[in-house]
């Protein structure tokens, strides 16, 4: 296999055993946001997932924050989450959006900045409010929605998982052959 095969494979990779399953896994978390959207009659976020580390903390701290695995992006209506996000995450982020509806978005989005600048988070109106309303969203949770987390969510997230070892390593074996073809160039 050439250089240019081997690098063809690693995207193909990619895209199957990466990218496919945090489809698979924003699918399964928006079939959960729909259902209880629906249940509320409120509008429903979009969700999407990533392998990059994203939490309430936004990298700056190893508080409650850090349990947090996303974050709620008003102006685009998005629920951004790590594809491990716990259950009570998401339903804390959503939680967010909640108050974006009730309040309005622009008032919220004031809101929040304002609580930001000037509370650290676990003192924060907005995040106390996400606390309390993602616990009466958990113990209102249809059971089949929990299914729906416990048997299409978490196997992807173990699939993610076992991919981003195997496909590091054959990056990580491309960049020293480019490395070492770059070194025979000079």
């Amino acid at each position: 296999m050439d250089l240019r095969e081997f690098v063809n494979s690693i995207i193909g990779e990619v895209n199957q055993t990466l990218l496919k399953p945090l489809e698979d896994i924003e699918s399964g978390l928006e079939g959960i946001v729909e259902v209880i959207s629906e249940n509320l009659n409120v509008s429903r976020p979009k969700v999407i997932a990533t392998i990059n580390n994203v939490d309430e903390c936004g990298g700056r701290g190893d508080g409650l924050c850090s349990t947090i695995g996303g974050v709620y992006l008003p102006d685009e209506e998005v629920i951004l989450v790590n594809y491990k996000v716990s259950l009570e995450a998401l339903l804390h982020l959503y939680a967010h959006h909640l108050q974006a509806v009730e309040v309005g978005k622009a008032k919220y989005i004031q809101a929040v900045r304002g609580e930001e600048v000037r509370l650290p988070w676990e003192l924060r109106p907005s995040e106390i409010l996400a606390m309390y309303r993602s616990t009466i969203l958990l113990r209102n949770l249809n059971p089949r929605v929990i299914k729906v987390f416990n048997e299409d969510v978490k196997p992807r997230v173990k699939d993610v998982e076992r991919a981003l070892g195997e496909v590091r390593g054959k990056v990580n074996y491309l960049a020293r052959v480019i490395e070492y073809v770059v070194s025979r160039v000079r």
